[in-house]
């Protein structure tokens, strides 16, 4: 629908709002068209920008996007672009195996989301930089995975949004997993690198590119503490379970005969 000024206006309408404001110590400003609650009289979305730069927080941020308010539901697009995020001094992990901080990080990161109807669709990239982190591990296991972990500057992570407005569903990962089974590998010489090749893929693992959904969590620590205290007979026996409690039970008595083996 075309808009003139001879067409009907909605009953209420802000044809142009610039906003400055301040939240929790952090400047803010804004750029607003077409504010109005009936896009469909109206014939176009509401369009605005936020611009946050220099903050104690944040070196900059940058939101564009616009939404339209129909009799079917909302409909919206947004960007983002926030840079240098500083981080420091966050507790990461305390569990009696591993645990630790991040000491200090900077966090970048850009994305997108759209809104149809009430249904979310968004993606983003987190990446961290400069960062340190101070892990400590109990065992020889965890000791190496602390070890790994502590040699880390960068982190890169892909984040997911989906599902419903009112009940929307995150998903988080990165190469973390990965990062940490090559040093394991690394250290484990050529028969412990064949083993853990054959576990990885009896456990159902993915160490690459390709992650399933239960891998792609940064920090999946559950699976380490269970490589870390598990227990097993053989390799061989995992690939005769048929059933899920059979399975978990030969997976863990695995585990630690496995650990075993290679680190102790």
């Amino acid at each position: 629908m075309e808009f003139t000024d001879a067409s009907a206006l909605p009953d209420f309408l802000i044809r142009k709002a610039d906003v400055s404001l301040e939240w929790q110590g952090q400047g803010f400003n804004s750029n607003w068209k077409d504010i109005t609650t009936d896009h469909d009289i109206l014939g176009r979305a509401t369009t605005f920008s936020v611009d946050s730069k220099n903050t104690a927080a944040w070196q900059s941020l940058a939101v564009n996007g616009d939404f339209w308010l129909a009799a079917t539901g909302l409909k919206a697009n947004q960007n983002w672009n926030l840079q240098k995020v500083l981080l420091d001094q966050l507790p990461l992990l305390s569990e009696n195996v591993l645990n630790g901080e991040l000491t200090k990080a900077s966090l970048n990161s850009v994305g997108a989301l759209k809104i149809t109807d009430g249904l979310l669709d968004g993606k983003g990239v987190i990446n961290l930089v400069d960062m340190v982190l101070k892990m400590e591990g109990t065992n020889k296991f965890t000791e190496g995975v602390a070890d790994t972990l502590n040699q880390l500057t960068s982190l890169k992570m892909d984040a997911g949004i989906a599902g419903v407005l009112d009940n929307p569903d995150f998903s988080l990962g990165s190469d973390l997993d990965k990062k940490i089974r090559d040093s394991m590998m690394a250290s484990a010489g050529s028969e412990g690198r064949k083993k853990l090749d054959e576990l990885q893929k009896k456990l159902g693992l993915r160490a690459g590119e390709e992650k399933g959904e239960g891998n792609a969590k940064l920090g999946d620590w559950s699976k380490l503490q269970d490589l870390a205290d598990g227990k097993s007979e053989s390799v061989e026996e995992m690939s005769k379970a048929k059933f899920e409690g059979e399975l978990d039970k030969q997976k863990n008595e695995l585990e630690d005969k496995l650990r075993k083996k290679l680190f102790n």
